[in-house]
């Protein structure tokens, strides 16, 4: 039985991507990562899902809203 090729494509991460976000926050005046960002976002984007009774079909709507919603909440343009 002949060994199977497969073939290894390396993928690079540009860590220059992982931007941080500043925030002029009334409350804390931080700073948040993007990644802390896009964590916020998604749990809010869950939540309003989840407040609409779990209906599927208007995900992107509902990561628009958390956008805004985590947007206004630090202060972010």
């Amino acid at each position: 039985m002949a060994a199977k090729k497969t073939s290894t494509k390396k993928t690079t991460v540009d860590t220059s991507a992982r931007k941080t976000v500043s925030s002029k926050t009334q409350k804390t005046g931080s700073v948040i990562s993007l990644d802390n960002y896009l964590d916020l976002v998604k749990a809010k984007a869950y939540e309003i899902y989840q407040k609409r009774g779990g209906v599927h079909g208007s995900d992107l709507d509902d990561w628009l809203r958390a956008e805004k919603e985590i947007r206004q909440q630090y202060g972010l343009k």
